[in-house]
This record gives C-alpha cells, sequence and structure tokens, in this order.
C-alpha cells in the first residue's frame, strides 16, 4: 500500500526529485577523476531531461568547469569535445 506522500506525487515532482538527486550523484562522481565519466553522463541526462529546467543549467555548468578543468590540466582533447557539445547544445 503507497502512503500518502507517495500517492500525492505528481509526475512533474518525481521527474523534478529525480533530477536533483541525479544532480547530486553527479556532484559526488565530479569529485574523482575514475569516476568523472559517471558524472558527466549523469549531467547530460538532467539536461536531456528538461532542458529548460533550472537543474539543466545547473548541470551545464558543472559540464562547462569540468572542460575547464581538463584543459587547464592539459586533457586538450577531452576539454575540446565536452566545449563542443555544449557549443553545439548537444547536451
Amino acid at each position: 500500500m503507497a502512503n500518502e506522500n507517495t500517492k500525492n506525487l505528481s509526475s512533474s515532482d518525481a521527474s523534478k526529485a529525480s533530477q536533483q538527486a541525479i544532480l547530486e550523484m553527479a556532484k559526488s562522481w565530479g569529485k574523482k577523476p575514475e569516476t568523472i565519466h559517471h558524472a558527466i553522463k549523469a549531467y547530460e541526462d538532467v539536461v536531456m531531461a528538461d532542458p529548460e529546467s533550472g537543474e539543466a543549467e545547473e548541470a551545464r555548468r558543472e559540464l562547462l568547469q569540468i572542460a575547464k578543468d581538463w584543459q587547464k590540466n592539459g586533457q586538450i582533447y577531452a576539454a575540446n569535445n565536452l566545449y563542443k557539445k555544449l557549443m553545439l547544445k548537444q547536451i
């Protein structure tokens, strides 16, 4: 039997809550080089879910920061690919 909170949760509320949860996971993954690819994918998923949302804007900011960090650390090819995706609005 579903509890009262679950019964009253609209699909848009569930989507928003899911986007926020994914953003938090992505931020955690983004702190470690070995899981950065998980962070990037999660940020891309948030943008794809609702490109005009505040969550998507935050995800794009995080992706831009990843690209800047890569560029600063000499990972030019990876940075270029991420910059290009952002520029062409592929994410």
